[in-house]
């Protein structure tokens, strides 16, 4: 019995030794990006429109493109902003209803569409997948971010 103690607690300091000898290794120092590194990199060809609201309650407009039909902006949201790039679509909004009942809004929506993760806990809904020619990711939750709006609500929409 003494001998088989004596193997287990080897063969654990061994593997304890093995680990920290991995993780000993010299470590290298990255330099510190420069502002170029930090650049976000878009394509000469791209354009990207950005608008943002600066009173809140006054929301901005949707772009002319934007599939409202498809993905429909919660009953009286306020649109903090919109970013259009490339076909694609970020909507950052707030809602003074309860986020649940935006969830089931956007449950409703996404009804018989292609969902390829989904969470509904206590506190959000989050649902990524596929609606219509878009790759859509969508989140809502409880939100203190801006005085008399109780829910986030984020879509962004990608064309396949």
């Amino acid at each position: 019995m003494f001998t088989k103690n004596k193997l287990w607690v080897i063969s654990v300091l061994m593997v304890i030794a093995l680990t920290l000898a991995g993780c000993s290794s010299d470590s290298q120092e990255l330099p510190d990006p420069t502002p170029e590194d930090m650049e976000t990199q878009i394509d000469d060809d791209s354009q990207v429109d950005m608008e943002f609201s600066d009173d809140i309650g006054d929301s901005v407009a949707l772009p002319a493109g934007y599939p409202q039909d498809l993905f429909p902006i919660y009953g009286e949201s306020y649109i903090f902003g919109v970013v259009e790039l490339e076909g694609g679509y970020t909507i950052t909004a707030f809602s003074k209803d309860d986020f649940q009942d935006v969830a089931a809004f956007y449950k409703n929506v996404l009804e018989g569409t292609v969902v390829t993760y989904e969470s509904d806990r206590a506190d959000g809904y989050t649902s990524f997948g596929t609606i219509g020619e878009y790759t859509y990711n969508f989140d809502t939750g409880a939100s203190v971010e801006l005085e008399g709006y109780i829910t986030s609500i984020v879509i962004m929409l990608m064309p396949n």
